[in-house]
């Protein structure tokens, strides 16, 4: 479960290269969850680890988890099984 909600919402991730050619990414929909690496690659795996400790701590918003739920295709149940 925590693997497609976390890919869904990674789905949504923003990324920009900045001026001193390092990536910045974002994921909008998931407030304080970004990250800023030397390449790409990096700055993926750093976002991803960054939103597994997000919802790890729960700072998940309810109504956001409800909606990247439904946009991965798992039930609230599901979710709350595997938890």
């Amino acid at each position: 479960m925590l693997t497609a909600f976390t890919g869904a919402a990674m789905h949504e991730a923003k990324y920009k290269i900045l001026g001193d050619g390092t990536f910045w990414a974002e994921i909008p929909s998931c407030p304080g969850v970004w990250a800023n690496e030397a390449t790409l690659e990096k700055c993926r795996e750093e976002l991803r680890e960054v939103l597994e400790e997000w919802i790890n701590v729960g700072d998940i918003n309810v109504s956001l988890l409800k909606e990247i739920l439904k946009q991965a295709g798992i039930t609230e149940t599901e979710w709350e099984k595997s938890r």
